[in-house]
């Protein structure tokens, strides 16, 4: 499970170039520090959090209902 937990945290930019620290290697950290920038994509751009979302092919019934 660690090998996909770091190809994963390589293939996302969330800017972590700006955030990261050395808490931010752990699983853990990562899922908070996505969670923070879901958040701040929520409140500041949600037209750019729904276009994420799209991109990463999440069923757009299953948005709705949780939004």
């Amino acid at each position: 499970m660690e090998l996909e937990f770091d190809q994963v945290r390589e293939m996302i930019d969330l800017r972590l170039n700006e955030r990261r620290s050395p808490s931010t290697t752990s699983e853990e950290a990562f899922i908070d520090l996505i969670a923070l920038r879901v958040a701040e994509l929520m409140e500041s751009n949600m037209e750019l959090f729904i276009n994420h979302l799209y991109r990463m092919d999440i069923d757009e019934k299953r948005v709705n209902k949780i939004l």
